[in-house]
């Protein structure tokens, strides 16, 4: 068996996914809170139009949509507690 220098992620081209969590997204419809990973969730079309460009996450729990503008806020204060402690 010949031995490779890289990992067969790196040889197939598999690229490892990104990890990006904002912690405790709380859903207006159901009251649950999550933790919610912007790069493994799955972003889901509004089913009359399988072409549109407005994709939304889905709660977990109750399947409703997550408020995008509360979660963008999250992620800027998350940016923002990084700077500072940088």
């Amino acid at each position: 068996m010949k031995k490779t220098e890289f990992s067969a992620e790196v040889t197939q081209g598999v690229e490892p996914s990104l990890i990006l969590v904002v912690p405790d997204v709380i859903c207006e419809n159901c009251q649950v809170s999550s933790d919610f990973d912007i790069c493994r969730e799955q972003l889901f079309n509004d089913a009359s139009d399988p072409d549109s460009a407005d994709c939304e996450w889905l709660c977990t729990s109750c399947e409703s949509p997550l408020n995008k503008a509360s979660i963008e806020r999250r992620l800027i204060e998350l940016l923002n507690r990084r700077m500072v402690t940088y």
